[in-house]
């Protein structure tokens, strides 16, 4: 009948883990790295007019030697319709810093409305649900260090 069926949903890789809390040997995103590194100052900007949304945050290498990072900025997007299944995270972004002992850097996550959408299966099409999104930054899928929210579409966040 030409129409495929994918029975896992949004909950594919990472997800499916994440979804059911089971502990992978890697995480999603998971890397070594020969120093230590501090992240602060999350800041999480709403879209306005023709602006984009931004998430900006402060990365610092707090060890003794050279080393780089990647930053994950995690979005929770909720589900388009009551019964259907969300992930509890999906990655919308990653940045790389490398930096000398005590440096620091301030990165920048731009999100479009196309990383807002999720699929209303009642609509046939991509949409943006109003409300307030979990924002989480880390090192990895289960590496989440900061947590902010993001207001979408009108949404209110308390």
């Amino acid at each position: 009948d030409d129409q495929v069926r994918y029975k896992e949903g949004v909950l594919v890789g990472y997800r499916w883990f994440d979804a059911r809390r089971i502990t992978p040997a890697y995480p999603f995103g998971a890397g070594l790295s020969y120093t230590t590194w501090r992240y602060r100052d999350l800041r999480v900007h709403r879209a306005r007019g023709r602006a984009p949304a931004t998430v900006s945050v402060t990365v610092t290498n707090t060890g003794r030697r050279r080393g780089s990072d990647v930053a994950q900025l995690y979005l929770r997007i909720p589900a388009p319709r009551a019964g259907q299944v969300a992930a509890p995270r999906q990655l919308k972004g990653f940045r790389r810093v490398a930096l000398k002992p005590g440096h620091s850097a301030r990165i920048t996550f731009t999100l479009t409305p196309r990383d807002l959408v999720s699929w209303n299966t009642g609509a046939s099409a991509f949409r943006v649900k109003a409300g307030c999104y979990p924002v989480m930054l880390g090192r990895s899928s289960r590496d989440i260090v900061l947590k902010g929210r993001l207001p979408v579409a009108g949404g209110r966040c308390r």
